[in-house]
This record gives C-alpha cells, structure tokens and sequence, in this order.
C-alpha cells in the first residue's frame, strides 16, 4: 500500500447520472498528428489564434479514454495524445490526462496528499476543493503549483496544475489539467469545466 501511493506521488512530479450526451467511442480516437505552432503568451496571441470565434468556450463531444472506464468532454480544439493518454493544446502547452486508479476510494487517495509529500516534489497546494461534478457526483479538486526548467527561456518556467478526483466505491478516476501559470487567463476555466464533466463507466 504504502509504496502504490509512494509511486502515484512520483508520477505527480511529472505530468453517473444517465445523462444524453454525444460520445466518441475509444476505437475511434486517433493520436493527433502534432505540429509545432507558435505559442500564446498574450491576450493579443490569444485572440489572433482564435480570431472572433467563441468555440474555444465550448467543450467537444464526451469521449472515452482507452484502455480505461473514464469518459470526458475535452475543451474546443485539444488533441488526443496516445503518448501522455490525454489531450493537448499546443498553442497554450496546456494538457489533459486521465488516470484509473482501481481498488481505492478517491477520497483515500486525496488524503495521501499533503503539504509535505508535495513538498518532496518541489511543488505546493494551493487549494483543495469539495466539488460536484456536471453528473452531480461528489469529488476533490486540487491544485497545485511547480516549476519546471526551460532551455529555450533559460529559466525555470512557473506551471499549475488542477487535479480531480472522483469515481465509485472501488475505483478512483484522476484527471489532471496542467498549464504555464503565464497562460492561466486563456484557458483555466475551461480546463476546469472540462475535468469536471468526468464521468466514470458511462452506460
């Protein structure tokens, strides 16, 4: 048990209602094919990416995560990514990635995280939220802060990270949404809105 939840806090350094909705089945995601892009890094870059268009205030069609019972509605414009099993919007380096924990309530998960385990990974909270899902299920919305090194700027970039938590009496659903803190005003409530349309074994 101890070493699970030791190799969990590792991978953190490093990345239902019936309800009528439009789904997307595993078998037809396809890993996007990326290309480099120029990265936002201002509300002007922001609005000449999208011109005039509101859709990136919309969330797509839910789809199914393979290999996995998790079923999400990504934000306008984020590919798939079979490398990281998630979503990604390059413009922003924002990105998207879900996890099945099984065996384990998510509220036991939520508690192994503290202040000092973060600490360990040279990351902080800053906040822990009781939260409904859109489904109207209860879950656990953390977030958190790091910096990771960059060649190119030639310092340490400052990211967050929203990580959600939820699912059924034996299994957890974690979904983490991790984004430059420069580019938060563009796309944090979006990629909130997104995680918390999570829904686990969607019949």
């Amino acid at each position: 048990m101890k070493l699970y939840f030791v190799l969990i806090f590792a991978f953190l350094a490093f990345i239902v209602h019936a309800q009528k909705v439009q789904i997307v089945p595993s078998s037809q995601l396809k890993d996007s094919n990326i290309k480099t892009v120029k990265v936002i890094t201002n509300k002007e870059e922001f609005k000449n990416h999208f011109g005039d268009s509101l859709k990136f205030k919309t969330l797509l069609p839910y789809v199914n995560i393979p290999q996995t019972k998790i079923w999400i509605a990504p934000p306008y414009s984020y590919k798939y990514s079979e490398r990281i099993n998630g979503f990604i919007h390059l413009a922003t380096t924002t990105s998207i990635t879900c996890t099945e924990i099984k065996g384990f309530h998510f509220t036991r998960v939520v508690e192994n995280i503290t202040n000092e385990k973060i600490a360990k990974q040279n990351a902080t909270i800053k906040s822990i939220e009781d939260v409904q899902t859109t489904a109207g299920f209860p879950a656990k919305m953390v977030t958190i802060s790091f910096s990771l090194p960059s060649k190119e700027a030639g310092k340490e970039i400052p990211f967050e990270r929203l990580m959600l938590f939820t699912g059924d009496l034996n299994n957890t659903v974690w979904v983490n949404a991790t984004y430059p803190e420069a580019v938060k005003p563009f796309v944090y409530e979006m990629v909130r809105k997104s995680l918390l349309s999570v829904k686990y074994d969607l019949p």
